[in-house]
């Protein structure tokens, strides 16, 4: 595993608090894959849970999700959230 700086893991982080710096994320990081992939499956995870928010269950499953991704960011881990993880791998154009 490839050491991740104390910038990367914060920013990887901060995209599963909210939508719109996963986009702004998304925007001004070019280069970073490890920020892109978290930037892309916070978003995906943001969408599942707004289109499947009519069950409880999938709401409270999609913020556990994102408090491990959060963990594991935070600690320079990969993390591929089940069933989402290998979408974003998948559309982020930079590779690791």
């Amino acid at each position: 595993m490839e050491e991740r700086s104390k910038v990367e893991r914060l920013l990887a982080l901060s995209v599963y608090f909210n939508w719109i710096a996963a986009i702004c994320v998304l925007m001004l990081e070019k280069k970073n894959w490890y920020v892109r992939f978290h930037a892309i499956q916070s978003l995906i995870l943001a969408v599942a849970i707004y289109v499947l928010s009519c069950t409880f269950v999938v709401p409270i499953l999609g913020m556990v999700f994102a408090i491990i991704a959060m963990v594991k960011c935070y600690q320079g881990q990969d993390y591929e959230v089940p069933l989402i993880g290998g979408l974003a791998k998948s559309w982020t154009k930079v590779e690791p």
